[in-house]
């Protein structure tokens, strides 16, 4: 493998970490705060985020 697939492909894993930790925060947020926020409108946008993470 050459150095730009590797540093490509580290990107990538990056970008999907980054990505899930961010779901897993709003997660939270929500669990914390149900009151404030509209479980309706992100609960369909969490499982394909998700979904890509299987």
């Amino acid at each position: 493998m050459r150095q730009e697939e590797l540093e490509q492909e580290r990107g990538i894993a990056v970008e999907r970490r980054t990505m899930y930790v961010s779901v897993q925060r709003r997660t939270i947020a929500q669990t914390r705060k149900p009151k404030a926020i509209q479980v309706d409108a992100n609960e369909e946008e969490i499982q394909q985020l998700q979904g890509l993470m299987d």
